[in-house]
């Protein structure tokens, strides 16, 4: 009994390193207070001043660019590299299937791998914009991504319309993974019946 509420708190706690940052991050957005520590009122011009700011704008759109594209090509990649290496060690099927491969690709291997194929992209996603240090180093003058000038605007102070942002970010986010897991529940419970 000891053991099982042990492991409880242990796990409440490591959740509560874990979410209580992005909590954090989430009230401030919507303080009328630039300090963090002074509570100032509810508001949400730091949303609307998120999606005035040039410099915010400029450094979002650069980032969807390069995530997109980084993603849409290792995913491509990745997905022909997988279906090749799984049919070079296959004799050809043709005569028992009794379909073209590219009908068979779309009716059989397409619906068994398209769920691997989205998992690939969002991590492609995911790392992409989590890579820091490779954008620091080759990124142009003048060229910056929500990483590079978030690191640039620390040393001055975070402004409260990057909390905004980055509240923005997080709910997409939750809401892609969300729409993802219910669509995978109804699949599954439209298999059973």
């Amino acid at each position: 009994m000891v053991k099982k509420w042990g492991q409880r708190i242990y796990l409440a706690v490591i959740f509560l390193f874990l979410y209580l940052p992005i909590l954090v991050l989430i009230v401030l957005s919507f303080n009328n207070s630039k300090s963090r520590v002074v509570w100032g009122g509810f508001t949400l011009k730091w949303y609307a001043s998120c999606f005035t700011d040039e410099t915010i704008m400029n450094a979002f759109v650069t980032t969807l660019q390069v995530t997109l594209t980084a993603a849409i090509v290792s995913t491509a990649i990745g997905t022909l590299a997988a279906i090749g290496i799984s049919a070079m060690k296959k004799k050809n099927r043709t005569i028992m299937l009794g379909a073209t491969p590219m009908y068979a690709f779309y009716k059989v291997t397409w619906p068994e791998i398209k769920s691997g194929v989205f998992s690939g992209f969002l991590m492609a996603v995911t790392m992409s914009l989590d890579d820091f240090s490779i954008t620091f180093f080759t990124k142009g003058a003048g060229v910056n991504t929500l990483s590079t000038m978030l690191y640039t605007e620390l040393r001055k102070g975070v402004r409260p319309e990057l909390y905004a942002l980055s509240t923005i970010l997080f709910a997409f986010l939750l809401l892609l993974v969300m729409n993802r897991r219910s669509d995978r529940i109804a699949g599954n419970h439209a298999g059973i019946h």
